[in-house]
Parts: C-alpha cells; structure tokens; sequence
C-alpha cells in the first residue's frame, strides 16, 4: 500500500473495551476451515531458594485467534507488506532457525 492510500484511510482511537497484549510467540494450526492462531509469551520458573529466575521458562498463552482461510490470506499479505516497510525503515529483522518452521 502507497503511503498516500495509507494518509486516506480514517483512523479511529480504539475504544477502551478493546484488550491489548503482548506476544513474543505464536502457533498457528490448520483445519479444512479455519486457522487457528494461538499467541504466548514465555514466562519464567521462579527459583524456590529465593535466588532470582529458575533455568526452565514455559509458555504462557495470552490469546487464541480463529480467522476463515480468506482472512487468513489477507493477514499474511498485510504482515508481508508490513514486514517489507519496517525492514525498509530500520533495516533486515534477524531470523533464527527456530523460527524458519
């Protein structure tokens, strides 16, 4: 999308009822109707002795989104697009292996 047809398009403030959420992780499934995508952040063990963060972190899911294969399509055409003009802006986002499934 040009950043001229970006500038026309209205933006409204997001009513307070809307939740927001933090997620560094997410799943994505797939059945013959629906994606499912399930978002988590990874959440650290506390150590019992009191001294700081244990060594095992799980994740915890923050929320779970069902879209219909077309708006599935369309979101990852809007991500792509988004990816592409963050990257041109502050340059290459790094990807590790874990990632690349």
């Amino acid at each position: 999308m040009s950043e001229q047809n970006k500038k026309d398009i209205p933006v409204a403030p997001l009513p307070p009822t809307v939740d927001t959420f933090h997620a560094s992780v997410s799943y994505v499934g797939i059945v013959a109707f629906d994606f499912t995508i399930l978002f988590a952040r990874p959440r650290p063990t506390l150590r019992t002795d009191n001294a700081g963060i244990g060594p095992n972190a799980h994740m915890q899911p923050v929320a779970l989104a069902y879209l219909s294969p077309h708006a599935a399509k369309a979101l990852a055409k809007n991500l792509t697009e988004a990816v592409s003009d963050y990257e041109k802006r502050f340059g290459e986002i790094p990807i590790s292996d874990s990632d690349k499934k």
